[in-house]
Order: structure tokens, then C-alpha cells, then sequence
């Protein structure tokens, strides 16, 4: 899961402009955020490049429960 939205807010960045920096549409970050698509490892360096972030900072690892 990312946390791509909480990073893109705190930097202030809209969807629309994070979009075109990376060079995606606008429902491929609004998807994203929601977690109905994932981008690919180069698409989340590009995130990672225009967010100011790593990717440990922008990805979240879900525990597995037993």
C-alpha cells in the first residue's frame, strides 16, 4: 500500500500536478491513491523523485495476521 496521498498533501502538491510531473494521468494518481492500482517500480521512483521521499517512506507493508 502506498502513502502516496499523505506525502502529496504535505508537500502540497495537487493530483493533477503530481500527475504531469511524473507523467501519468490524473485517475492513474487518483487510482493509486485508492489503492485500485499500483504503479510500476520505475513510476514509484519517479514518485519518490518529485515527492522528496524513499520508497521506504512511501510504502507501507501490511502484517499478515494468524
Amino acid at each position: 500500500m502506498l502513502l502516496l496521498e499523505k506525502h502529496r498533501k504535505a508537500r502540497g502538491i495537487s493530483q493533477k500536478a503530481l500527475a504531469h510531473e511524473i507523467g501519468v494521468s490524473e485517475i492513474t494518481i487518483i487510482r493509486w491513491e485508492k489503492g485500485q492500482t499500483s504503479p510500476t517500480v520505475a513510476q514509484v521512483a519517479k514518485l519518490c523523485s518529485a515527492l522528496g521521499c524513499d520508497i521506504g517512506d512511501l510504502m507501507t507493508i501490511e502484517k499478515a495476521t494468524a
